[in-house]
């Protein structure tokens, strides 16, 4: 099963989060970490990364090597670590 982000809801959310800075200013994972009470791991990192790009969640796995429920579980996993 492919879940699809048509209108770009879920890296529109992640992307508020992460460039809360002056606008298009891209954080760092240690940036990142540092305003979290559970730090990213370098996974989710480079699938928030993917998101951000556009990417399905089925191209995300592809170009990760890891299965859709992976990319489903590190997502999970993002939205809890960033409260959104």
């Amino acid at each position: 099963m492919e879940i699809r982000d048509p209108r770009g809801l879920i890296a529109g959310r992640i992307r508020d989060f992460l460039y809360r800075q002056p606008k298009e200013q891209k954080l760092t994972i240690n940036q990142i970490n540092t305003l979290l009470t559970q730090p990213l791991t370098q996974k989710e990192f480079e699938v928030v990364e993917d998101l951000l790009t556009g990417k399905s969640y089925k191209d995300i796995a592809a170009h990760q090597f890891i299965s859709i429920n992976t990319v489903n579980t590190q997502v999970k996993n993002i939205y809890a670590k960033l409260q959104v």
